[in-house]
């Protein structure tokens, strides 16, 4: 765990209509077709669980793909599958290497 990581909170112990703070990796990307309004939806996993991140009005955020860790903040609600998070603000996490 890094100091950066210290005001995290696992997605176990979010409450929805709190505002939270979520480490984790982005486990999928989904755009939706371009008939459809621009959204980018993403979710996101920790150890104890995953929650669903959408940004409205985005078809892409660069450096947004799936197996980059993310910190996402913002107001927990729940969704009809899984928490949700709309329009957070967020830091990507540098990439790890792994060694070969």
């Amino acid at each position: 765990m890094t100091p950066e990581d210290v005001s995290v909170t696992p997605v176990s112990a979010c409450s929805p209509g709190s505002v939270v703070e979520v480490s984790g990796v982005i486990s999928s990307v989904c755009v939706p077709p371009p008939d459809v309004a621009p959204t980018l939806e993403i979710e996101v996993s920790d150890d104890t669980g995953r929650l669903t991140v959408v940004w409205l009005g985005r078809r892409a955020i660069p450096g947004i793909e799936a197996g980059r860790r993310i910190i996402v903040r913002g107001r927990l609600t729940h969704g009809a599958a899984r928490p949700v998070i709309y329009n957070p603000t967020y830091r990507l996490r540098p990439h790890e290497v792994t060694g070969g």
